[in-house]
């Protein structure tokens, strides 16, 4: 007959060791409930920050519908409010050409200034259809010192579309009415 020992010693689990188990797991758990509450957490946050945008886009869109829509219906009647005053504005314009011009006439009275004839004076410049019409008047001792005055004033002018095409000239004379010998002899000229 045969006998079996067992000499393998077999230890019993304590109730220490069950303890620790449990304390392990049930700090695990913790943690566990720890790191899913703070994400629920940011769940809720997130879903707090989209439902404002959702609002907030909303909003926008509605306050752009609102611009857009009695914009065109506006519109129309501004642009007819409008109507009348760019109306005036386009006479004004057109009546601009007619006044003169923003840079002024100086640029002729300087040309005038180069051209000089002697025993010859000016009385009156007129610049008159935004400078291309002049008027000049004045004196002159001899009548060929006006034509040679008007020459030269044509060919100075004519860089600025100004040409003198008619001359007016009438005699002149200074000393006692009824006197046979007068005393000085001039014309007076009209160019333009």
């Amino acid at each position: 007959m045969s006998q079996q020992i067992n000499l393998l010693v077999s230890k019993k689990i304590g109730l220490k060791s069950v303890w620790v188990a449990s304390a392990a797991l049930g700090l695990l758990l913790l943690v566990l409930l720890g790191v899913w509450g703070m994400r629920q957490a940011e769940l809720a946050a997130a879903r707090e920050t989209q439902a404002a945008s959702a609002l907030q886009l909303q909003q926008t869109q509605a306050r752009l519908q609102a611009l857009m829509q009695p914009q065109g219906a506006d519109l129309g009647a501004e642009i007819a409010a409008l109507k009348p005053e760019a109306d005036a504005a386009q006479k004004l314009l057109a009546q601009a050409g007619d006044l003169g011009s923003q840079q002024g006439y100086a640029g002729y009275f300087s040309l005038l200034a180069t051209v000089t004839e002697d025993g010859l004076w000016l009385t009156g410049v007129t610049v008159e259809k935004t400078g291309k019409t002049v008027r000049i008047s004045g004196h002159a001792l001899h009548k060929e010192s006006v034509l040679r005055y008007a020459r030269r004033l044509n060919d100075l002018f004519a860089g600025d579309g100004v040409q003198f095409t008619a001359l007016e000239i009438s005699p002149l004379t200074a000393g006692k009415p009824g006197d046979l010998n007068p005393l000085l002899t001039a014309v007076s000229f009209k160019l333009y």
